[in-house]
């Protein structure tokens, strides 16, 4: 007797009702007072939540003006593609990278993220003040709003320094879509995400220390 066999045999002997079918796992059980006892759907799968892509390398952009990546994919657990047909309606991503940095005073910087080598999001930032050592978090979030050659999604997240206790000491530079950004999920897309210093100097340096992709939903 089948897996499906056997809960089409328990519900004729128990006093429930099933709506659905249960050979393709979309069901619903009841008992004969009405409360709930199952009640499954196998598109739950498609949203499955976790972590997609956790880096375990640090990396260091110091002493360079050159476009630099943040992530090392050496050891890294995951994967920072995204396959065809990996978004769906709904699907929420959320990139989340931190560590320190070191900067000089006016030192401006640019950060962008990107899917498939083209950003969708360029920010330029100044340094207002000597930063030594400071944490810093970067952190962004996506949903699709439609899935399909056609399709789009839209973001909001923001980069926060902090040299210590209270906003005075705190930095926070906004990262958004204002616009849906088209993007056909029937492709696969690569994300980077990266750290460009104006000037190289050694008393210039972003340490990342930890970087995860998430799907939330």
């Amino acid at each position: 007797m089948s897996f499906f066999d056997r809960i089409r045999a328990n519900l004729l002997q128990s006093k429930r009702s099933v709506f659905g079918d249960v050979s393709k796992g979309n069901y619903l059980e009841i008992l004969e007072n009405g409360m709930t006892v199952k009640n499954y759907c196998q598109c739950k799968k498609e949203f499955r939540s976790g972590v997609t892509y956790s880096q375990t390398q640090t990396v260091v952009i110091a002493n360079t003006a050159d476009e630099t990546s943040m992530i090392n994919r050496a050891g890294a657990i995951g994967s920072t593609n995204f396959p065809s047909d990996y978004f769906k309606l709904g699907k929420v991503t959320r990139y989340k990278i931190s560590g320190f940095i070191t900067a000089l005073n006016n030192t401006e910087a640019t950060l962008r993220l990107k899917l498939g080598g083209t950003a969708f999001i360029t920010s330029v930032g100044i340094f207002s003040g000597v930063r030594s050592e400071d944490y810093f978090d970067i952190e962004f979030m996506t949903i699709c709003q439609k899935a399909g050659s056609d399709g789009k999604f839209i973001g909001q997240g923001r980069s926060l320094i902090s040299g210590g206790i209270g906003l005075s000491t705190a930095a926070i530079r906004k990262l958004g879509l204002t616009t849906p950004l088209d993007y056909d999920t029937t492709q696969n897309y690569d994300v980077d995400i990266t750290y460009q210093w104006t000037t190289a100097s050694a008393s210039n340096s972003l340490t990342v220390t930890n970087m995860f992709f998430e799907t939330l939903a």
